[in-house]
């Protein structure tokens, strides 16, 4: 299930207005079976105005120094088992890839 995400900028006289109105789906990784991570908004520069409110196409999890990131994650209930078989190495690959 995803979370919607209305975002709002400025038009070239400065108004107020909506830049986009769409739903963000969770990203999953196993190595935390039930937590889901929502990558809401992100720059990797400093933000300034005006702005026509579109995402500043970040790439990593973390941003670089005067970048932001803006996320949710939900957190599964206590008591979540991995299976006897897990492999933590490829899912410490996927949470890199992933994320």
């Amino acid at each position: 299930m995803g979370i919607r995400r209305v975002v709002t900028g400025h038009d070239s006289d400065g108004q107020a207005v909506f830049a986009s109105d769409e739903m963000v789906e969770p990203i999953t990784i196993d190595l935390v079976p039930g937590m889901e991570f929502y990558r809401m908004w992100g720059l990797d520069e400093t933000a300034r105005f005006p702005d026509d409110g579109t995402p500043g196409g970040s790439v990593k999890y973390f941003p670089p120094a005067g970048g932001l990131r803006f996320g949710l994650f939900t957190v599964p209930p206590d008591g979540i088992a991995f299976p006897d078989d897990f492999d933590i190495e490829a899912a410490l690959v996927e949470v890199e890839e992933k994320l």
